[in-house]
């Protein structure tokens, strides 16, 4: 939400900038209006559009989580969390954790109801005053004639003049077609649809300078219509400083305004040609790709595989076929690769879930091991078997939604099948490429060159995998071959056995 309110402002921004730097001089008054009510709508939508050209799809999105070995209870002192990356610390005061964004909520809306409400107002005005005040038909518009002396404006169809200067016959062509020329165009529906977005969006303060822009340029519209009738500039500029001092309309009505402006002035007598018009125009075409490119949400185009989806296609993979045999090629060997089974048993959780206050007891546990300002995690201490235990009761009572929003949750240790991954003599010679591979034998590194010291029998599993660019070693060798004895797998397994039912920590580092 926070991104869509940034991208609004600042493409709103950007297209403001450019009508002020190319249009907003140019006589293109119809097409200027246009392009103003464009840039709006083409702002509240480019943060919300995704980009459909060019992208490279980004690699299935992956819940990043530090996983944390199981130990005995009465053994705390052996539980240590280790963590690479800043992980968000929580919130855990419960009087004033949820405060925030309810505050922000109710002044966002006290402030556009405040706004609305004067649009309300100033319509309402409006209302009366056409019912309330004598009509008289004029070229397709209507003239509502009312007692007080203020400055002739349009609403609509509307056109609101003083009832004597209209019985004494001084209301000039000059203001009915400037005013009629508002009515004709709808210069209205411009008016109120700035002033409602102003109202919602208020926030954005480049809005104010759309309003403004918006019905100065209606003003240009009409000026060069009157002249246009009158086919007299100086006669027409005349009436206007003749017209100072009344007072103005309603906001949300197009106002005979008599507030003269060098600009105003200017554009009555200044031409655009028809060669830098067009190429005026086409500027415009640039400008919303630039937009496009810098605003749009690219997240959208990407369409990254979600985690629980992820976590699901993972667990529908049948035990059996966990390690998968892959082809030969000239960078990667002709040996099964097993990434260690990735299969993980659902933990439990019940339906009814837990209630809040259990919510901000594990929320308190849980901040014991953040700093103590509520900024990144520098660094884990130990923790203790009690808090452990007590997390971990709680955890198994939450429900499914309740597990997923927390920031440390508990599960079982991945599935180890009772056999390893055999290691072939095509491999077993291959992975004595130093240039190629780095090898671990039992958890230690080795060189290369001691696997002469060593049969593919003697090892009853073997995990390949490969480096990507930015792993430290990646200059070294391209994959990383670890393997494991017969002895030193079957310890494996059985400690697995022992370990399968007992819980472990995993800290998101992707959440908050």
């Amino acid at each position: 939400m926070i991104n869509y309110l940034v991208n609004f402002t600042l493409c709103s921004t950007f297209l403001l900038g450019v009508y002020h730097l190319l249009l907003k001089n140019k006589t293109t008054f119809n097409f200027n209006r246009y392009y103003l009510l464009f840039s709006l709508l083409f702002s509240l939508w480019v943060p919300v559009m995704g980009l459909w050209f060019a992208l490279t799809p980004k690699q299935p999105l992956q819940s990043q989580q530090t996983y944390i070995e199981p130990v005995p209870l009465s053994a705390p002192k052996q539980l240590l969390i280790e963590q690479s990356t800043a992980i968000k610390s929580i919130k855990v005061d419960k009087n004033n954790s949820g405060y925030v964004l309810p505050i922000f909520i109710s002044l966002y809306i006290l402030v556009a109801f405040v706004l609305l409400s004067r649009v309300t107002v100033s319509l309402n005005k409006i209302r009366k005053s056409i019912v309330t005040n004598q009509k008289v038909k004029y070229k397709g518009a209507e003239l509502v004639l009312i007692d007080s002396d203020l400055s002739p404006h349009t609403f609509f169809k509307y056109i609101f003049l003083s009832k004597a200067k209209f019985d004494s016959g001084q209301i000039e062509q000059g203001i009915l077609r400037h005013e009629l020329t508002h009515a004709q165009q709808y210069h209205s529906l411009d008016v109120l649809f700035i002033r409602v977005l102003q109202a919602i969006c208020w926030f954005n303060p480049t809005l104010f300078l759309y309003s403004r822009a918006i019905q100065l340029n209606h003003e240009f519209i009409a000026d060069n219509a009157a002249v246009s009738a009158c086919e007299n500039i100086l006669a027409y500029q005349e009436l206007l400083l003749s017209k100072i001092g009344l007072p103005f309309g309603l906001e949300v009505a197009s106002q005979f305004n008599y507030s003269i402006t060098k600009n105003r002035l200017i554009m009555m007598n200044k031409t655009t040609s028809k060669t830098i018009a067009a190429l005026t125009r086409l500027t415009v075409i640039p400008v919303a790709l630039t937009c496009i490119i810098l605003f749009a949400d690219k997240s959208r185009a990407q369409q990254p595989e979600k985690p629980e989806q992820h976590s699901a296609r993972q667990k529908q993979v049948p035990q059996d076929k966990v390690a998968q045999v892959q082809k030969t090629s000239d960078t990667q060997p002709d040996f099964i690769m097993f990434p260690m089974p990735s299969v993980i048993r659902d933990f439990p959780s019940t339906k009814e879930g837990v209630t809040d206050d259990q919510i901000a007891e594990y929320a308190t546990i849980v901040a014991k091991y953040f700093d103590a300002k509520g900024n990144y995690l520098k660094h884990y201490p130990k923790i203790a078997a009690t808090d452990h235990a007590r997390m971990e009761e709680i955890y198994k009572q939450m429900s499914l939604t309740q597990q997923k929003s927390q920031i440390i949750s508990f599960t079982y240790r991945a599935i180890v099948p009772a056999h390893g991954n055999k290691l072939t003599q095509t491999a077993f010679n291959a992975i004595k490429d130093g240039k190629k591979y780095g090898v671990w034998i039992d958890g230690k590194r080795i060189n290369n060159a001691d696997l002469d010291n060593y049969k593919p029998g003697d090892f009853d599993n073997v995990i390949c995998s490969r480096l990507t660019p930015k792993a430290k070693d990646y200059s070294l060798y391209k994959f990383q071959a670890e393997l494991m004895t017969t002895a030193y797998y079957k310890r494996y397994y059985n400690q697995w056995l022992a370990d399968k039912d007992r819980a472990f920590i995993t800290v998101h580092t992707n959440r908050g």
